[in-house]
């Protein structure tokens, strides 16, 4: 999933009338395994030392 627009999601939710803000989203369910012409692809994963930097 790329980018969301929090201050959207927020206005959708009605998270500002309760003084919460949204920071991150997560996707939950099934991929669609018919239709989803890359649910077969292989999997591209970075290693973590091109994920992360220590300090």
């Amino acid at each position: 999933m790329e980018g969301f627009n929090p201050a959207a999601l927020d206005e959708i939710l009605g998270l500002s009338q309760q003084n919460l803000g949204s920071v991150s989203i997560l996707v939950l369910g099934y991929r669609d395994t018919v239709e989803d012409k890359y649910a077969a692809a292989a999997k591209v994963r970075k290693s973590t030392e091109d994920l992360y930097v220590k300090l």
